[in-house]
C-alpha cells in the first residue's frame, strides 16, 4: 500500500465520520491517527472500517461511552468511560435531555385573564368583576372625585392661557417714563441709613506691609502667582490680536 501525505486532524475527522457515529472526540483521533498516518482517503478508508469492526483485547483500549470510537485510556486505574472531556460534557447533556424527557411536562399556569375572560364567544364577557376592574386600572387609573375635578380645572385655565405657559411679552419700560401707570414697584423696608463712602490712599511700601501683616507668607505667594499666571495670559492674547 503506497503512502502519500499525512492526513491532517480534518480529514481525519472526515475520515471516521463516514460511519454513522458521533462527532469523535479528541482522544478517538489520536488513537486512529496512529493507525492511519500518511495514508490517503481512500487507502485509509478499510483501516478505518477495520478498527470500528475489531475486537480489542487490550483493557486499555475500549469504546467510548458517547462517541463510540475506540481510544486510549491513559489514567492509572483505567477508570474513564469517555475519550475527551468534551465528550463527558456532552455525555452528561445528554443523559439529562433523556431525563427530562422523560419526565412529565407541568400544565401551563393559566393566567388571570385567561381564567376569567371568555373572548370565545360571540360576546366575550367577564366572570369575575374584580379581575375586569384590575385589567381596565392598567389601561385607565381610576382618580377620585377631587382629583377629577382638579385635571378639569387644569384643562380650562389651560384652554383660557391658551397653553401651560403665559406667552412673554417685552414692556419697553426704563423706570423714567411718563404716564406709565400698569406697572409697578415695590422696594423692601429698611431701616438702614445711607452712609457716607470713604476714600483711602496707599503708596506701594504701605500696601506691601499692610498685605503682608494681614495675610501670610503662603497665602502671599499663591496670589502673586495667579496675578502672574493672570497677567501672562492676558500678555499672550495682546500679543495675538496685534
Amino acid at each position: 500500500m503506497t503512502k502519500t501525505a499525512e492526513l491532517n486532524t480534518a480529514e481525519l475527522i472526515e475520515v471516521i465520520e463516514t460511519i454513522e457515529y458521533e462527532e469523535p472526540g479528541h482522544g478517538a483521533v489520536l488513537y486512529a491517527a496512529q493507525f492511519m498516518a500518511g495514508f490517503t482517503f481512500h487507502t485509509a478508508m478499510p483501516i478505518v472500517k477495520q478498527i470500528m469492526n475489531a475486537v480489542v483485547h487490550d483493557k486499555k483500549e475500549r469504546r467510548c461511552a458517547y462517541c463510540e470510537y475506540y481510544y486510549r485510556d491513559i489514567t492509572k486505574n483505567n477508570s474513564s468511560v469517555v475519550c475527551s472531556p468534551e465528550c463527558r460534557n456532552l455525555r452528561k447533556a445528554k443523559y439529562t435531555r433523556t431525563k427530562n424527557a422523560a419526565k412529565p411536562k407541568k400544565p401551563k399556569k393559566l393566567t388571570n385573564r385567561e381564567k376569567y375572560y371568555n373572548d370565545h364567544l360571540e360576546y366575550p364577557f367577564w366572570t369575575d368583576d374584580y379581575e375586569m376592574m384590575k385589567m381596565s386600572w392598567k389601561h385607565e387609573p381610576s382618580y377620585s372625585v377631587d382629583k377629577v375635578e382638579y385635571i378639569r380645572a387644569a384643562k380650562m385655565r389651560e384652554i383660557e392661557m391658551g397653553g401651560k405657559k403665559r406667552v412673554a411679552e417685552v414692556i419697553d419700560y426704563n423706570g423714567d417714563e411718563k404716564g406709565v401707570e400698569d406697572i409697578r414697584v415695590r422696594f423692601l423696608p429698611s431701616d438702614k441709613k445711607e452712609r457716607p463712602a470713604t476714600i483711602t490712599t496707599m503708596s506701594a511700601a504701605d500696601s506691601v506691609v499692610y498685605y503682608e501683616a494681614k495675610y501670610s507668607d503662603k497665602h502671599m505667594q499663591d496670589e502673586r502667582r495667579r496675578s502672574v499666571i493672570y497677567w501672562g495670559e492676558i500678555w499672550g492674547k495682546h500679543q495675538y490680536m496685534r
